[in-house]
C-alpha cells in the first residue's frame, strides 16, 4: 500500500489540530520567544506556499498568533527527505516572501513571521541556521549586503525519547517521525503504539493515521502490524487497523482501474492523432508527435484531435498544441 506524501499527511493530521499546535508551541519553542506569544490566540491558516514540484519533499503550515500583542505568524517547514537540504534558507526565504506579499494585500505593514524547520532524516543537521551561512563570504564587511534571518530548527534525531513531550497524539507523531528511517523502528514501535491509548481509551482517528502512515512508508506486513496493535493497544484496535488497510487497498485497486482506463483512452486518442497527422501532413506532421506524446491532459488531446479536421497548416496546429 503506497500513499502519496505520507509524511505530509501524518504531520498535517497532527499539527492542523489547534490543541496539538498549541501543545507543540508550548513545549518546543525557546522560552524567551514563548514569553512573547499569546498561545490562546492561535489560528491555523489554510495558505500553503510550497510549489507543486517540492510537495514531495516539504510540508508547510502557517499559524497566525499574537506576538507582543501584535499580529504575527509562525511558519512551519517540515522536510521529509532523509538528508538535510543545503539550500533550505533559500526555500524558506522564498516562502516567507510569498507570505508577506499575501499579507501586504490585506494590510499596510509586514507582520513578524517566525520560521521553524522540522527535520527527521538519518544524518544529523549540519547546516548553519542563518541565511548568510549559505554563502562563502571571506570579508565580513560584505555580509551587510545579504538578506539575513535565522530559523528555529528541530532535528528529531538529536532528541532523546524522554525529551519528546506533550499530548499523546503529538508525542506519537514526533516519535514516529524520529524513528521512521532508522533500524530501531520495530524495536520502538510497541511503546509508540501505546500512545494511541489515553486513559485506556483508544484514539481511533490517530490509529487510522498511523496505520496508513506505517503501511505506506515501511515494509511491515499488515498481519504483523495488526498483531502489534492487538498486543500493545487492544484487540479492537487490531480489527480497526485491518479494516482500514483493506478499505484502502480496495480504493487503491479501484483508483488504479479508473486511471488505467483513462490512460488507455489517452493512448487511443494519441494513436488516432498520429494516423490523422500522417494522412493530412505526412512526415512533417509526424514530427509533432514528440510534443503530443508528452501531453497528459485528456481535454487537450481531444481538442487537438478535433482541430485536425479543420486546420489547413502545421503552423495552425502548433499554435493549438
Amino acid at each position: 500500500m503506497k500513499i502519496l506524501n505520507p509524511h505530509d499527511k501524518l504531520l498535517k493530521e497532527t499539527l492542523s489540530k489547534k490543541e496539538n499546535a498549541k501543545d507543540f508551541i508550548k513545549n518546543y519553542l525557546p522560552k524567551d520567544i514563548l514569553a512573547m506569544l499569546n498561545i490562546e490566540s492561535i489560528e491555523i491558516e489554510k495558505d500553503s506556499y510550497i510549489t507543486e514540484e517540492l510537495k514531495e519533499y516539504f510540508t508547510d503550515l502557517l499559524y497566525k498568533i499574537e506576538i507582543n500583542k501584535e499580529e504575527g505568524y509562525i511558519y512551519f517547514l517540515f522536510e521529509h527527505k532523509s538528508y538535510p537540504e543545503k539550500l533550505i534558507g533559500i526555500q524558506l526565504l522564498e516562502y516567507l516572501l510569498q507570505c508577506w506579499k499575501s499579507k501586504l494585500k490585506q494590510k499596510e505593514y509586514l507582520p513578524i513571521i517566525l520560521p521553524i524547520v522540522i527535520y527527521h532524516g538519518k544524518p544529523s543537521w549540519n547546516i548553519g541556521l542563518k541565511f548568510s551561512d549559505i554563502f562563502s563570504v571571506k570579508d565580513k564587511k560584505l555580509l551587510k549586503y545579504l538578506p539575513e534571518f535565522e530559523y528555529i530548527l528541530y532535528d528529531l534525531s538529536k532528541y532523546e525519547d524522554e525529551e519528546i513531550i506533550g499530548r499523546e497524539n503529538l508525542k506519537l507523531t514526533m516519535q514516529l517521525l524520529k524513528y521512521i528511517y532508522t533500524d530501531e523502528l520495530m524495536l520502538k514501535l510497541p511503546e509508540i503504539l501505546k500512545l494511541l491509548l489515553k486513559d485506556k481509551k483508544l484514539n481511533i482517528s490517530a490509529l487510522k493515521t498511523v496505520t496508513i502512515y506505517l503501511l505506506s512508508t515501511t515494509e511491515i506486513e499488515l498481519e504483523e502490524f495488526v498483531k502489534l496493535v492487538e498486543e500493545n493497544v487492544s484487540k479492537e484496535g487490531g480489527e480497526f487497523a485491518m479494516t482500514t488497510a483493506k478499505r484502502l487497498e480496495l480504493k487503491g485497486i479501484e483508483k488504479g482501474r479508473k486511471e488505467g482506463i483513462k490512460e488507455g483512452i489517452k493512448e487511443g486518442i494519441k494513436e488516432g492523432i498520429e494516423i490523422a497527422l500522417d494522412i493530412k501532413f505526412g512526415k512533417i506532421g509526424l514530427k509533432l508527435m514528440d510534443k503530443i506524446k508528452k501531453i497528459a491532459n485528456l481535454e487537450k488531446l481531444e481538442e487537438i484531435k478535433e482541430s485536425l479536421r479543420r486546420v489547413n497548416s502545421i503552423d495552425e496546429l502548433e499554435k493549438i498544441i
